[in-house]
């Protein structure tokens, strides 16, 4: 997993200057309209016709995972095995929330090892957003590092460790 080059970069992939009219992804299908990407149930009576007119493009999200670029890491340590269905459940809510808000919000790997799991997503608010979803759900400690110049979050979370005594 990489890092985004920087924000600037970013922002001008979501947004390219000048681009007018309509385009579809071939990945997603997601479509390119006044400067934005939109879901294509927006547009389902006219996408065939856009894709015809316009061609097909990649939009950033897939850019990223075909790139293999991360704008947010997430890391979860320690799951007991008896809670990992449960965190990848809610994982899995928070991610489909996230792309249904925005189209160019996803989570593009996930992958669990030794009883963490490891997380990549094209947007660093929604790496945020795992770790405060995650440490509601389930106590724990959550920790946000930001690298200032390319806007990338790095959340660690810890799931809590067993109380003794009482």
């Amino acid at each position: 997993m990489k890092n985004i080059r920087n924000k600037q970069a970013q922002e001008k992939d979501e947004f390219p200057v000048g681009k007018k009219g309509f385009a579809v992804c071939s990945g997603c299908d997601a479509v390119y309209h006044k400067k934005s990407w939109h879901h294509e149930e927006k547009f389902a009576d006219k996408i065939e016709g856009i894709r015809k007119e316009a061609g097909s493009v990649i939009c950033p999200a897939c850019e990223r995972e075909k790139n293999d670029l991360c704008e947010g890491f997430v890391v979860l340590i320690d799951i007991p095995e008896e809670k990992m269905q449960e965190v990848f459940n809610l994982i899995q809510n928070v991610g489909e929330k996230a792309i249904k808000n925005d189209i160019l919000s996803r989570i593009t790997k996930m992958e669990e090892r030794d009883g963490d799991i490891y997380i990549c997503t094209t947007e660093n608010q929604l790496a945020v957003s795992l770790g405060k979803q995650i440490q509601k759900a389930f106590k724990g400690e959550v920790d946000t590092n930001w690298s200032g110049r390319d806007g990338i979050a790095r959340v660690t979370w810890r799931y809590p460790a067993p109380k003794h005594g009482k």
